[in-house]
């Protein structure tokens, strides 16, 4: 016989139902208070990964350190290198992808700390070739490290790479975690190794077990943040000697652009990039990723895409920092941060207007501009060390003197860290090239809308100065200090020009900046009409108007190893009076 219930009839222990309905109800109510739930979870990990982080600031000798924090930068794309939400299984541990965002600003999943293996960050300089550990530490718990293995992606013929491995974030710390700088200058890899790793440079980033390099590419990733660029880790480029214009034996060291990362510090704003960043309308997922952010999504960045005729804005983090910006940039500038302040006191300008900003002019030079739209504009000049930070706290004291500044990056990203690099960078420097690019940088800032176009130079760029007012019939002023080079010009050629030079009377570079070089200067100008000025300081000697003793450990070491004076307070404010007097007669207004 069949049994058969019907309506409410039901087999098993009411009470016991009723006990386990209560049970799923509390574990639920506790699941939700604790954040256990998995939309929670994703909620929180979202927020962490999306709350702002702060970078730590570039340090006095310019040099990165185990225990920084740094943004990393696509030079071929410019996005960020980020992580994200998406997991995978790799080596039977979670792995989340890492992909390149276009937001700029600095925040938990953008935000990499610098440490040795083992997690050690003791503060030491880091050098290239030494192992090195990124990891996210703002993103949860346990910090997420970057790793590389050895599983092969798709799409090779668009990245043109010949091995192209998975790049992922993960908790446990093997070897597959370990990296190393590597300069991006294939010439000067074997050379650099050992030296310091600078920041906001140009590097590469290679694997220390597989010797891949860490790139980017312009495919598009769809995550939960968005669509994004890819990022992988890839053997080579199958470069050729046409295509890179390099000598055979530095093939093998060749750094692509896809694998180049500019290293960015507090405040400091990247170049703009080679190729346009991958954009798209955001989806829902994204549209969640930005709410859950503290940073409104009104005041993040436009991408890189439609800023590359202009400079890269700041992202809204460095903005809330322009009024602190005397005390932060030019801090290790004290000589310079008392002019720009006075400076910014005398005009009222804002801070903002001091901001040296990332551009690329002309036919795709790198530099950086600054200073109010529509003033007299004045090209400023790097030494033989390069576009370092003490020549953009010089061409900052112009900017906030209210004058429109470019300094052109000659060197293309390179500083040399010691007095013999330096002279190897001066010494392969192509420099009629040169005088084309501050011949650009000049019709650059006419075209901006400046009235009139001046020139100073320091070192090497003294020299340049002089070469570049010459060929240059938009320079209307040139102000040399310390360089002279007569192969670079004819008197004649600045018969018509505003010349003022500064040298110092102890400057032992003879033939360049030396007293007998300043005195043949003056004559040959007054040879042919040109009333120029050139000034002399007792007590000086090369580069007085540097504040800052960098590369040196110290001015005694300086002297030591150079012959160069300490700094001379006194003649640097004299000096300055004259520069800032001179540009303010010769350079027309309107």
């Amino acid at each position: 016989m069949t049994n058969t219930y019907h309506g409410d009839a039901r087999i098993g222990n009411w009470a016991e139902d009723a006990c386990r309905k209560d049970m799923e109800l509390a574990e639920f109510a506790r699941r939700r208070g604790a954040g256990e739930q998995l939309l929670t979870k994703l909620h929180t990990k979202m927020e962490l990964a999306c709350t702002p982080a702060p970078l730590t600031p570039a340090h006095a000798d310019g040099c990165l350190r185990y225990g920084d924090v740094i943004t990393l930068h696509s030079v071929l794309c410019g996005t960020v290198l980020a992580a994200n939400m998406d997991k995978t299984l790799v080596g039977e541990q979670l792995a989340y992808l890492v992909t390149g965002t276009a937001d700029p600003t600095p925040v938990g999943r953008t935000a990499w700390t610098l440490l040795r293996p083992g997690g050690v960050a003791d503060g030491s300089v880091i050098t290239y070739g030494a192992p090195v550990v990124l990891a996210l530490k703002s993103y949860g718990a346990d910090p997420l490290l970057l790793q590389t293995q050895k599983l092969g992606l798709p799409s090779l013929s668009k990245s043109g790479a010949s091995k192209k491995d998975q790049v992922s974030a993960v908790t446990r710390e093997s070897r597959a975690v370990v990296w190393k700088f590597v300069n991006a200058e294939a010439r000067e890899q074997l050379v650099s190794e050992g030296k310091p790793v600078l920041a906001h440079a140009a590097v590469g980033l290679q694997h220390l077990q597989t010797f891949l390099l860490l790139s980017t590419d312009l495919l598009k990733v769809r995550t939960i943040f968005g669509v994004e660029s890819e990022v992988h880790a890839q053997l080579s480029r199958n470069a050729r000697l046409t295509d890179v214009a390099l000598p055979k034996v530095y093939l093998d060291h060749y750094v692509p652009d896809a694998s180049k990362w500019i290293i960015c510090t507090d405040g400091f704003a990247p170049p703009l990039p080679a190729q346009p960043v991958p954009t798209a309308a955001p989806s829902t997922v994204a549209s969640f990723a930005r709410l859950s952010a503290p940073t409104p999504a009104a005041a993040r960045v436009a991408p890189a895409a439609v800023l590359l005729t202009a400079p890269t804005p700041m992202a809204p983090r460095m903005a809330e920092a322009l009024p602190a910006f005397r005390n932060a940039f030019l801090a290790s500038f004290p000589f310079y941060a008392k002019l720009v302040s006075d400076a910014l006191d005398a005009t009222g300008l804002p801070a903002s207007e001091v901001l040296l900003r990332p551009l690329r002019f002309g036919e795709g030079v790198p530099g950086m501009l600054g200073g109010p739209l529509g003033a007299p504009a004045v090209i400023v000049l790097q030494e033989w060390w390069g576009l370092t930070p003490q020549v953009l706290a010089q061409a900052s004291a112009l900017a906030a003197s209210g004058y429109r500044v470019l300094v052109p990056d000659l060197y293309k990203g390179a500083v040399g860290v010691d007095a013999e690099e330096a002279h190897h960078l001066m010494s392969t420097l192509d420099f009629p090239a040169a005088l084309g690019e501050i011949a650009q940088a000049a019709v650059h800032l006419r075209t901006e809308g400046a009235p009139s176009v001046g020139i100073i130079g320091f070192c090497m760029g003294g020299a340049l100065a002089l070469g570049g007012a010459a060929k240059c019939e938009a320079i209307e002023a040139a102000v040399s200090c310390y360089g002279v080079n007569f192969g670079l010009f004819e008197a004649e050629e600045l018969a018509h020009v505003a010349v003022q030079a500064h040298f110092g009377e102890l400057d032992a570079m003879h033939g360049f900046s030396d007293t007998q070089t300043a005195l043949a200067l003056e004559r040959r100008l007054h040879e042919v009409g040109n009333e120029a000025s050139v000034c002399m300081y007792m007590g000086s000697g090369h580069a007085f108007l540097n504040d800052n003793p960098t590369p040196y450990a110290s001015f005694d070491e300086r002297a030591a190893q150079a012959g160069y004076p300490p700094f001379d307070e006194e003649n640097a404010e004299e000096a300055w009076g004259r520069i800032l007097g001179f540009f303010a007669r010769a350079l027309r207004r309107d």
